[in-house]
């Protein structure tokens, strides 16, 4: 039980260095804060907290986007940055907002999530029709999603998953690492594991 509680304490020290204006009011409060937190939970489990916050979809921990390197959101929308009068565009990564680093293509983008802004994403659309809600379509009704359209993968362990992505790349060997590159779409990627 003193563990618990250590695990509590602790728990309630990360809310309090990484959370904006948390304070606690009420046992009632406290109670539910414990109820539904997914870090807590992690914690009594016995994983250890990541060193910065991970990225959230839908408001909730993406735990397993930063523990796997890679995911499938389930909408990704270009926007008006809301903050940034001079024009600058953001992506809307399942209702959260990620910094884009460079626009690769109309659907892909290198990203960071403002939590964690030294890790860098790729963030890439993979269906065959348009994605749901995209601007650009003909008919204004949105596309059923299909599984997977949208992937996420971080760039220190890039490498598509989906094997049909190979069918046109070009591999070599990169001498001073070991490692083969591929080249997609005229972009290199270094396999690296992770």
């Amino acid at each position: 039980m003193t563990e618990d509680i250590d695990i509590l304490i602790r728990w309630l020290k990360i809310r309090e260095e990484f959370e904006d204006g948390f304070q606690l009011t009420t046992v009632d409060q406290l109670s539910a804060d414990i109820d539904r937190s997914s870090l807590l939970e992690r914690m009594l489990d016995g994983d250890e907290p990541f060193k910065l916050p991970p990225p959230k979809a839908f408001g909730q921990p993406w735990y397993s986007l930063v523990e796997s390197g890679k995911g499938s959101p389930y909408e990704v929308t270009e926007v008006d940055h809301p903050f940034d009068k001079d024009g600058g565009k953001v992506l809307l990564i399942d209702q959260v907002i990620w910094n884009i680093k460079e626009k690769i293509s109309e659907k892909s983008w290198w990203a960071v999530c403002p939590t964690m802004p030294d890790v860098k994403w790729k963030v890439w659309y993979e269906g065959e029709k348009d994605p749901p809600n995209w601007v650009g379509k003909d008919d204004g009704k949105p596309a059923p999603r299909q599984i997977a359209d949208w992937q996420i993968v971080r760039e220190q362990n890039f490498i598509r998953t989906n094997t049909t992505a190979f069918t046109n790349a070009t591999s070599s060997t990169a001498t001073s690492i070991g490692s083969p590159v591929w080249t997609i779409s005229g972009e290199s990627f270094v396999w690296t594991q992770g």
